[in-house]
């Protein structure tokens, strides 16, 4: 299980480094994306905002606490799977024209994976937490 938090802790953490790259607009990270993807995924509504700060922190902080081996790390694994879930809806559903515009299938993909291992993460922390690895 060790390994498992660890992983969740880098991921989430890459997860942290692109949120914060996006939002504050660093024009070094974004030059790797065309204009079309930058506008996709910074002209959001508020809530998806919202969803997307959530699911990073609480993934962040969710990932800490199962590396510590605490059992709360699992109910902010569920909060931030929740988030990101409402994220992947937005974008699948209500922006999926321009999701595949600007992306392709690829996108989609993407999108889906993501939500996959979001996902994952929560189940195998919550299967620690059942078989007694989480105080």
């Amino acid at each position: 299980m060790r390994v498992a938090s660890v992983m969740a802790l880098l991921w989430t953490a890459l997860g942290a480094a692109d949120y914060m790259l996006t939002r504050l607009r660093v024009s070094a990270y974004l030059s790797y994306f065309d204009a079309d993807q930058v506008a996709l995924f910074t002209r959001t509504p508020a809530f998806i905002d919202i969803a997307w700060g959530v699911s990073i922190w609480a993934g962040l902080l969710g990932a800490m606490l199962w590396v510590l081996d605490k059992q709360a790390a699992v109910i902010w694994l569920a909060l931030s799977m929740l988030g990101y879930f409402i994220m992947s809806i937005y974008f699948m559903i209500s922006k999926s024209t321009e999701l595949m515009a600007v992306a392709g299938v690829g996108g989609f993909v993407f999108v889906g994976a993501l939500l996959i291992v979001s996902f994952g993460i929560y189940v195998v922390a919550r299967e620690a937490k059942k078989a007694g690895y989480l105080s």
